[in-house]
């Protein structure tokens, strides 16, 4: 029996060819990324047994299939990895019902914890704090990929959009940066962490000190 696995790395040249476009037309698929589908939605009949509410027939299931190669082209969605943490998710789901195309393929982008990344809140707090002007030259970056996300958004979009958008617009760079990484892409280093000391405000009684013998130096004079 193929496994899902061995088929997309056959097919995932096709698929790659197209990625991050709509296809203004039908696609073409060769027959390993033909088999790689037809196994896939295999996998989420038997998962969700409720999948007739959503495929019928053959005919729209068919038609389901040509949609979902066009999401998953449109997405980015190419490699195993990103197809194995889809189907987990799938399963994991509690509903009976198949999962729009739009969902299934948020799903195979796994949690960053997973993938050894920040968490996408602490991602965030991280972006914020390195996009604020007092940081300029003593940023600290616990991962390239908070980085790079934080570049697409720029440093000013983060800082001066309101908080739901400025979350939600770090949120589709950082999972967009995920994608790639699960493409296998590998993302320049960020720069290296060179925390620079930052000037602190004296304690008043250590300042008053210094005071007094800076005049006691002087001979008493007034400062």
């Amino acid at each position: 029996m193929d496994k899902i696995d061995d088929l997309t790395e056959k097919a995932a040249g096709a698929l790659m060819a197209g990625a991050g476009q709509v296809p203004a037309g039908p696609v073409a698929l060769d027959e390993a990324a033909v088999r790689v589908v037809n196994l896939l939605f295999e996998r989420l009949c038997a998962i969700k047994p409720a999948y007739r509410q959503a495929w019928p027939d053959d005919k729209a299931l068919g038609k389901a299939k040509r949609e979902w190669v066009r999401a998953f082209m449109a997405a980015g969605i190419t490699t195993v990895e990103q197809l194995r943490f889809g189907l987990e998710a799938c399963r994991a789901d509690p509903s009976d019902f198949v999962p729009g195309p739009g969902k299934f393929i948020e799903w195979c982008t796994p949690a960053p914890e997973r993938m050894g990344l920040p968490s996408m809140d602490a991602a965030y707090q991280q972006a914020l704090r390195n996009s604020h002007p007092a940081s300029i030259g003593c940023e600290r970056w616990d991962h390239s990929a908070v980085y790079h996300a934080t570049l697409a958004c720029t440093r000013t979009a983060l800082l001066s959009l309101p908080a739901d958008r400025s979350r939600a617009k770090f949120e589709r760079a950082y999972r967009e940066i995920q994608n790639r990484l699960l493409r296998g892409e590998v993302l320049a280093p960020a720069p290296p962490n060179e925390q620079k000391a930052i000037p602190r405000i004296a304690d008043p009684a250590v300042g008053r000190a210094a005071l007094a013998g800076l005049r006691a130096a002087m001979g008493g004079a007034r400062a």
